[in-house]
């Protein structure tokens, strides 16, 4: 038996997946959010909470993506970070999501430029992690 997950979080067996969402959408069965078959994913971690925090976390630091050298200071960037992560246990955690979410917006469109040029540069380190993320989940995929 395969786990997946949805948006939302919560795991279902795939053939459920494969009943409940067949005919489009349906909601589901622990929070009754919308779901769709397409919003789903298999789950690659043990604990569901994981895998919600993880895909937030990947989302938001698409986004959120100054290093520490476009800050002026230690201190200024310290707090930049701890912003990010209060936005990312603020969404995990379901807690003020919509002024978060908002927050997220506002940040995005007044640092259009500056998130462009930084997706465009990944370091060293980061390439490399990617490269073992990417072959952790095929191990565990095949495990499955």
């Amino acid at each position: 038996m395969k786990l997946m997950v949805s948006k939302c979080g919560h795991s279902l067996c795939e053939n459920c997946v494969e009943n409940k969402f067949s005919k489009g959408v349906g909601y589901c069965p622990t929070c009754n959010t919308e779901l769709k078959k397409s919003g789903f994913r298999y789950q690659i971690f043990e604990d569901p909470f994981v895998e919600l925090e993880t895909d937030i976390r990947k989302r938001i630091l698409k986004d959120f993506n100054r290093k520490e050298q476009d800050f002026d200071s230690l201190d200024v960037y310290n707090d930049y970070l701890e912003m990010v992560e209060t936005y990312i246990f603020n969404l995990t955690n379901k807690i003020d999501v919509e002024e978060t979410e908002q927050k997220i917006v506002e940040y995005k469109e007044t640092n259009k430029e500056v998130i462009n040029k930084n997706r465009g540069k990944l370091s060293n380190d980061e390439i490399f992690i990617e490269h073992l993320i990417d072959i952790t989940i095929c191990m565990k995929l095949n495990d499955k």
